[in-house]
């Protein structure tokens, strides 16, 4: 986090011009941009039609649980492409007229006042073929315009409020143009839309939503850019909802009518076959009804009518309820009831003369026939009435409560809302430039060949990643007490082959040295110090030779950890500070011998510019063939230019990809100052994904192999 507010500090007027930049971009749009007005309408939806069925508990319930409100059915009618379509079409929303403006104008760059130019197009009728086509309508100077075909032919001349008529490629063509404002010599681009765009673009301005739970109350809202035009388009939409409905109630009336009137000529054709039969009998013999068969036909009449109110009752219920609801059983009952009427009048009529029966039988039969007659009849009326209601607009379900009205200030652009994020935005532009150039400043070096270009050092080795380091490390997080030594539990492994190649590079540099000692030391800490220098100290081990691993990092060391030391007290601070043999405070373990850093003192440079440390120095390189010593990091402490004076190689450890260039150089700068010379560089942690493999050495490639038993 320090570093990133140091990042940011450095590159403060970097994020402030991008703010302002960006924040005044912002308000330019702000300026420039179109204002957008908003159009707002209400409308009730009418469910009295199933207010009486919803009257009861019952009804209440289901019309609770029924998800398909009225309300919703109602939305999705008005934002149907008919309804839409229809609207704009009577709004001419399909026909545009666009003032063209040059290039060299300040106004097609958002600058100086916008273009007073504007053409009203009342009709423009062309073939399907030629929809969405642009022609030309050049303003003249004598209140005429010339109407221009795509490939420049002219077709016609006029004046607004004249219909042109022409022919192009064969098609004819029609124009009426109903007001033209603009210069002499303004051109206008001339095209019929397809009527499917301007739907989309009209849906999409377009918000539609019912205002609260069940209100049935629709709210319709458009933003519009003209807020008079788009009074206009709302009002169409209102307009065409409407003529719809009404043009739905009415065929749905004008349906009925004839099927009642169908219904009527069939009934009426009955009753005149029942009513010649019925004088046919009587024609032949004199008949006298008794008072008992009158009482019979009277009451059976009334059975039938009865029935047959129930029955439609029971039709009308079955709309609303279901077949097992109380209201239909209710109706049931009563219906079997006067069927069980009829049924014993039936049986009284069999007990009268054969003639008697039959005069009845056709009496009553003529009776229902009228009563039917006389039911369809009215029904006619009825429907009748509904048709004329519907054609004046009467049966329409719904209620325009607010016409469309336009809000009197634009509701778009937020300027505040745009210069607030114009800002926001230009301060993450600026804060990103910034961390951008920074991790483009810091690349590390990838390349080996580039320190030897750059610093004329040889690279004495490079050392892979090693996936069995890993391993190794994991593990010893989970156990403590592990070692963590890659030479000593995988000796074949590619990194510890590459520390064997730099022995070979070693053994000839350290013929003309004062003595064995070997400090490895880097830039920058976390670079596989450490690992270099504990493991390249055993594979000298394996090879036969003495060897003393010093943990000269009195700030961080933890050496110890590695060779087991269960604790770091007892070390090279002790050995300093004159309260310990060095001897007495080694460590033995994979044939190395390791002194640790002993307890951290406050001042670790002091202890190492005492007499104590080169006394140390010279007594340690005469009883070992080789002393390797990991020291702090160059670039934070002086600790390791004070032990590089001491020690006959300085080897400078480069890690893959994260130093760049000027650390390295300001490392050697700070050993040059002290006189030290490092043999050459250990390029670590190299792998095959960033470097290429001519930068490699052999033992990279080279997988040691164990021979077959």
């Amino acid at each position: 986090m320090g570093e990133l507010i140091t990042v940011f500090r450095g590159g403060l007027w970097t994020i402030m011009w991008c703010a302002l930049a960006f924040l005044l971009l912002a308000g330019l749009y702000a300026w420039r941009a179109t204002p957008i007005y908003r159009i707002d309408a209400l409308v009730k939806v009418d469910t009295r039609q199933g207010a009486k069925s919803n009257a009861s508990l019952e009804g209440r319930l289901e019309s609770f649980f029924d998800e398909n409100s009225q309300a919703q059915t109602e939305l999705e009618i008005l934002q149907s492409n008919t309804v839409l379509g229809r609207a704009a079409q009577a709004a001419r929303l399909d026909l545009a007229a666009v003032p063209e403006v040059s290039l060299k104008s300040p106004a097609a760059w958002g600058l100086g006042r916008k273009a007073d130019a504007a053409a009203d197009i009342e009709t423009f009728n062309v073939p399907d073929r030629w929809v969405g086509v642009d022609f030309t309508l050049v303003n003249g100077a004598d209140g005429t315009f010339t109407w221009a075909a795509p490939d420049g032919q002219v077709l016609s001349q006029g004046r607004p409020g004249d219909v042109l008529r022409a022919s192009w490629q064969g098609s004819p063509l029609e124009l009426k143009v109903g007001r033209l404002t603009g210069k002499a010599g303004q051109r206008f681009k001339l095209h019929r839309a397809h009527i499917q765009d301007c739907i989309d673009d009209l849906r999409s301005d377009l918000a539609f939503a019912e205002k609260g739970k069940e209100t049935n109350v629709l709210s319709l809202v458009l933003e519009y850019p003209d807020p008079q035009r788009g009074v206009t388009v709302l009002n169409a939409i209102l307009d065409q909802y409407g003529d719809l409905n009404i043009d739905q109630k009415s065929a749905e009336a004008a349906q009925t009518l004839a099927f009642v009137r169908q219904q009527m000529s069939l009934q009426r054709d009955k009753l005149m076959r029942s009513e010649q039969q019925l004088d046919q009998v009587r024609a032949g013999r004199s008949v006298d009804l008794g008072e008992e068969a009158r009482l019979v036909l009277s009451r059976s009449s009334e059975l039938d009518h009865d029935i047959l109110a129930l029955l439609q009752k029971k039709d009308e219920m079955l709309r609303t309820y279901q077949e097992r609801s109380d209201v239909v059983l209710t109706l049931n009952q009563q219906i079997a009831q006067l069927q069980q009427e009829k049924k014993r009048l039936e049986a009284r009529s069999k007990s009268m003369p054969q003639t008697q029966q039959e005069v009845l039988r056709l009496m009553r039969e003529v009776q229902v026939n009228q009563d039917q007659y006389a039911a369809l009849m009215n029904l006619e009326t009825l429907n009748m009435q509904q048709l004329q209601m519907a054609k004046a607009g009467g049966a329409w379900n719904s209620l325009i409560i607010d016409r469309a009205m336009a809000s009197v200030a634009p509701v778009k652009p937020k300027k505040g809302l745009v210069l607030a994020l114009g800002l926001l935005v230009g301060l993450l532009a600026g804060g990103g430039l910034v961390l951008g150039r920074h991790s483009l400043s810091r690349r590390g070096i990838k390349d080996p060949q580039v320190l030897e270009a750059q610093f004329g050092l040889p690279v004495l080795a490079t050392i892979p990643h090693s996936e069995n380091q890993d391993l190794l490390n994991r593990r010893a997080r989970r156990k403590d007490g592990q070692h963590r030594l890659l030479a000593a539990s995988h000796p074949d492994d590619l990194a510890v082959e590459s520390l064997r190649s730099l022995r070979t590079s070693l053994h000839f540099t350290l013929v003309d040295t004062p003595n064995k000692a070997i400090l490895v030391a880097g830039a920058s800490p976390d670079i596989g110090k450490t690992f270099v220098g504990a493991n390249f100290a055993i594979v000298l081990a394996q090879y036969g030779a003495r060897v003393l691993l010093v943990d000269a990092d009195m700030r961080r060391g933890k050496l110890h950890h590695n060779f087991g030391a269960a604790q770091r007290q007892g070390g090279l601070s002790e050995v300093l500070a004159g309260r310990l043999p060095w001897y007495k405070a080694l460590h033995h373990a994979h044939g190395v011998d390791m002194l640790s850093t002993g307890a951290l003192p406050p001042d670790p440079a002091r202890l190492l510019a005492g007499s104590h440390f080169g006394t140390f120095m010279a007594e340690v390189c005469e009883a070992y063939d080789y002393v390797i010593l990991d020291a702090p990091p160059i670039l934070a402490v002086t600790d390791a230019v004070i032990i590089g004076s001491l020690v006959g190689s300085v080897l400078l450890l480069v890690k893959d990809g994260q130093h760049p260039l000027g650390e390295i150089r300001a490392a050697l700068q700070c050993l040059d100052i002290a006189g030290i010379q490092p043999k050459g560089f250990i390029f670590n942690e190299v792998t095959p994904l960033t470097t290429s493999p001519g930068l490699l050495n052999y033992t990279y490639y080279y997988a040691y192999q164990k021979p077959a038993e």
